[in-house]
Order: C-alpha cells, then structure tokens, then sequence
C-alpha cells in the first residue's frame, strides 16, 4: 500500500510511512528524495505538458503493484478532519477508511456556474462538447451521467483519491480510453502553455463523472498545502464555516 505524491520540483516535504514521492515533468532530475519517476517502465512521461499529474497515475495504472493506492501533489494533501490537527494523514489511516467507503476524496467543491459553464469559462467550451460526444459514442452508458455533472454546481478537483487497485484500475481504463481518443482528434498546436493542459483539466470533471455514476461510497477528508502556511489557516477557516454538505 502507498501514496504517491506527485512532484515536478524539488520541496522540502516531511510524509508518512508509505508515501512516495514520483517525479513529473521536464526537470524531473532535479527532484530530490524520489522514489519513482513516470518515465520508466510502460509511461506516457512525454505528454506530462498536457496530461500533468496524470502521467504519474498512468504510470501508477501501468507499474504499481499497490493493493490500495492513492494519488496526490506536494501542494495538496489530506489532513485530519480535527481543526487543531495538521498532520498528513498517513497511509495505514486512509486504509482503515477503505475498509468503510470505496473511495477518499478531497471536499466537494461548489461553483455557482455549472460545470459545463465553470469549464467553458475559463478554457474551450469545443473541448468539453468533443468529450461529451465521444462519451456518447464509446460509453454511452455514461451520457446520462455525464449530462448530470456538466448541468450541476458540483465537482471534485485536483486528481486526489485513496482506493483499492480493482476500482483505480476500472477508472484508468476508462478515463485514458476516452483521453487518448480525443488526443487523437484534437489539434492542440496553437493552444498556449495553459490550455495544453487539457487533458488534465478535462479529466477533473470526467473523475466526477465516473464516480457519480458508479454511486461509490465516499470520504471526505480536507486538504492542507504543507508549502504554505496560510493554507492551514485558510483550511481551519473553511471547515469552521461548517458549509453544507453538497451533494453530486
């Protein structure tokens, strides 16, 4: 069992037993205290510019033998739901939350714009209809679903779980099957460096999608940025607000 915290630069981070630290990007090198690097082993390292963190969880998909497993970024990771608790969360403690729910996951997060509408926003409204059509050719199961995330308010972001092999395996499956089709499609040349980030964008909202539509059981725990100590206090402020539970 591990935690894999995803890096493109060096930091100066302090984890529990169990974490692992897996370089990304182009000056993956210049990580220190590593232990992985999405580069080895069967990779998609080169797209890391628009798939971001998730060429560590292909290589995660395709590498690991973890029985449970789980993904997150030195800028995020879960913290103990006690306000005067700032610890990570170690492993053997998420393991013990599997045993009750499917999945671990950040807090829900509320926007007053659709998804659909958040995603046309702030990136290209013809990338998200192109998924929403190849949804409708390859998986169309999955339509309703999906239709049902893009007309809501909410989403859970960041790329962060805790899970069991069996269901991060099912998800990888279906996620980069739909990811490298619309890659296959999609000129993204004259994209800037932001927008190149596609794939990864996309997939935020497509992770929503496949968990509300496989109606898994769900943790929420908060998530602190270690780098930062306003992030503490920014966290201990959200979770006194006691905000309503939002539901997909």
């Amino acid at each position: 069992m591990s935690m894999y915290v995803v890096s493109h630069k060096d930091v100066d981070l302090v984890l529990p037993k169990d974490y692992r630290i897996i370089a990304v990007g182009n000056d993956k090198d210049k990580v220190m205290n590593k232990h992985f690097s999405d580069d080895t082993g069967e990779n998609i390292a080169n797209k890391n510019s628009s798939y971001c963190e998730l060429t560590a969880l292909y290589w995660l998909w395709k590498n690991s033998q973890d029985k449970e497993i789980g993904l997150c970024h030195y800028r995020r990771l879960f913290m103990f739901e006690e306000l005067d608790n700032n610890d990570i969360v170690p492993f053997f403690e998420l393991s013990e939350l599997l045993k009750k729910y499917d999945i671990v996951l950040p807090p829900i997060y509320h926007n007053n714009k659709t998804v659909y509408e958040h995603y046309a926003s702030d990136h290209i409204k013809a990338d998200m209809d192109s998924v929403g059509k190849i949804i409708a050719t390859m998986y169309p199961n999955y339509s309703e679903s999906f239709s049902h995330i893009m007309n809501g308010n909410n989403e859970y972001g960041f790329n962060i779980f805790a899970s069991n092999r069996e269901l991060m395996n099912k998800y990888c499956s279906w996620v980069f099957d739909i990811l490298q089709q619309l890659e296959s499609t999609t000129d993204i040349t004259g994209y800037d460096n932001y927008q190149k980030r596609i794939f990864g964008f996309l997939s935020e909202r497509l992770f929503t999608t496949w968990i509300y539509h496989q109606k898994l059981s769900i943790k929420e725990l908060p998530i602190k940025n270690p780098e930062h100590s306003e992030e503490k206090i920014y966290q201990k402020k959200l979770r006194k607000l006691a905000r309503p539970k939002y539901a997909l």
